[in-house]
């Protein structure tokens, strides 16, 4: 039996992309110094992306207060 290919088109063109400014209120000022790992393998980004995230949880608490709506639809939408 022959497997099929399956190819997905990742990309939907040029988005113009909103004023951010409005937002800042809701996030730490992001500190990216530490962010470049020169020669780094998978484990060591992993390892930093893990680190990141738990930096910047709170954020993502404020923020969802502000997005979330009634149901999961009207959330996504205003997301």
């Amino acid at each position: 039996m022959k497997s099929k290919l399956v190819t997905y088109n990742i990309t939907s063109g040029y988005r113009s992309i909103k004023d951010r400014r409005q937002f800042e209120y809701y996030f730490t000022p992001f500190d990216d110094k530490n962010l470049i790992i020169k020669d780094g393998e998978i484990d060591d980004t992993v390892n930093l992306i893990t680190k990141v995230v738990w930096k910047y949880i709170d954020d993502t608490k404020k923020i969802t207060a502000y997005l979330k709506r009634n149901n999961v639809k009207e959330t996504c939408h205003n997301i």
